[in-house]
């Protein structure tokens, strides 16, 4: 961290980082926020809603990313909704979970693999809801999560856990759950899949803040304007 005390610009993309750096005695006038950006002529929502009541899941096949907890989590869903789907973008060490549960007509789960950013966006039209459950390990913990963004641009609710900065990453009035209940997750995708208008209302509030704060254009403009505000500090 010392070593960039000398730096002229000190760009950070989350909040978090910038009070880490206060916390550290850095100048506060080297120190710019910019957010990720996404590309809002892909990540936009659909014209109309689909008829199944379907989950999205985008993230690594991880622990850390918590697609057992969603697979668990999806369960006690189908319970009430049996007709409920879970589709799965990723790849990682729990993919064979994935397609065991696949495998299992009950569960109602599909695999999509690895998808470019076009066929994210596709995806993410096609569901009701998106849905990770991110948990810490004793290296990592999650800094923003651009996919968060991403859905939201789609207007799809969010339903998350708490972890790291990604409360950074989500408007307010989805779900950012405190704990790693299985329970608590599936009560959150439940009453999204069940109240039709305020899904409805809460996914056009999403689309509006991310094309509000994280349209990828406006966030390059911001991240030129923090070089220029730097060369200005410096008189060059």
């Amino acid at each position: 961290l010392n070593s960039a005390r000398d730096a002229d610009l000190l760009l950070c993309m989350v909040d978090a980082a910038k009070d880490h750096l206060l916390a550290n005695r850095f100048d506060p006038d080297k120190i710019r926020v910019v957010k990720p950006g996404v590309d809002t002529s892909v990540f936009f929502p659909g014209e109309q809603e689909h008829s199944t009541p379907t989950v999205v899941f985008i993230s690594p096949l991880a622990p850390n990313k918590g697609i057992d907890i969603v697979l668990a989590a999806m369960k006690i869903v189908q319970v009430h909704i049996p007709e409920a789907r879970l589709l799965v973008a990723g790849r990682g060490p729990l993919e064979p979970e994935v397609r065991q549960a696949q495998a299992d007509p009950k569960q109602n789960v599909e695999l999509m693999g690895s998808l470019d950013a076009f066929e994210v966006g596709e995806l993410l039209r096609s569901g009701s809801v998106f849905v990770t459950a991110p948990r810490p390990t004793w290296k990592w913990e999650e800094q923003f999560g651009l996919a968060y963004v991403e859905a939201q641009a789609c207007g799809l609710p969010v339903v998350t856990t708490r972890c790291g900065s990604n409360e950074e990453a989500i408007a307010p009035g989805n779900d950012l759950i405190s704990d790693y209940s299985v329970e608590a997750i599936a009560d959150k995708i439940i009453y999204w899949l069940t109240h039709r208008t305020e899904r409805t209302a809460q996914g056009e509030a999403n689309a509006v803040w991310a094309r509000t704060n994280h349209d990828l254009l406006t966030q390059c403009r911001a991240m030129g304007q923090a070089f220029t505000d730097i060369e200005a500090l410096n008189g060059r």
